[in-house]
């Protein structure tokens, strides 16, 4: 579920409240029961998760370098772009994924998903085989129930 703007309006005001400056990840998780997001906590960093902002077209070296080297005033943007971030393969979704509605929508998104881990200009072999076995052994995890473990 997209996150809408009055989310981030609350969030935002939130994080002037207590005065956060810079970057900072806010871990959210919706809950279907009182149809709202829940905050699960505040990273004050930039994390590993913001290599995927690259992929709907927000580069935070250079929001760094407007910022602390050009000195410039920079406004809020909302960024709606929708992406598929996923590391398994396609089979697995269509196998193992049984809200039909997220599946099909994967589905739909799934010829332009990012995958951070398998980059096109790394030709290396043994890099290469290493992401194949990664691959099979997502198969043999789900059917072996792997995920559903607690």
């Amino acid at each position: 579920m997209p996150y809408s703007k009055n989310i981030i309006n609350r969030i935002t005001k939130l994080a002037e409240l207590i005065g956060i400056t810079g970057f900072a990840e806010f871990d959210l998780k919706y809950d279907e029961r009182v149809n709202d997001y829940k905050l699960l906590e505040i990273n004050p960093r930039q994390g590993r998760s913001s290599y995927y902002l690259t992929s709907i077209g927000c580069n935070l070296v250079e929001i760094l370098k407007k910022d602390l080297i050009d000195k410039e005033k920079l406004e809020f943007t909302y960024l709606n772009k929708e992406v598929l971030l996923s590391f398994v393969p396609k089979k697995i979704i269509e196998k193992y994924i049984l809200n039909e509605n997220y599946k099909k929508k994967a589905l739909s998104m799934y010829n332009k998903h990012i995958n951070p881990i398998k980059y096109k200009k790394d030709f290396s072999l043994k890099r290469n085989y290493l992401l194949y076995k990664k691959d099979r052994r997502y198969f043999k995890d789900y059917r072996e129930g792997y995920w559903e473990q607690k």
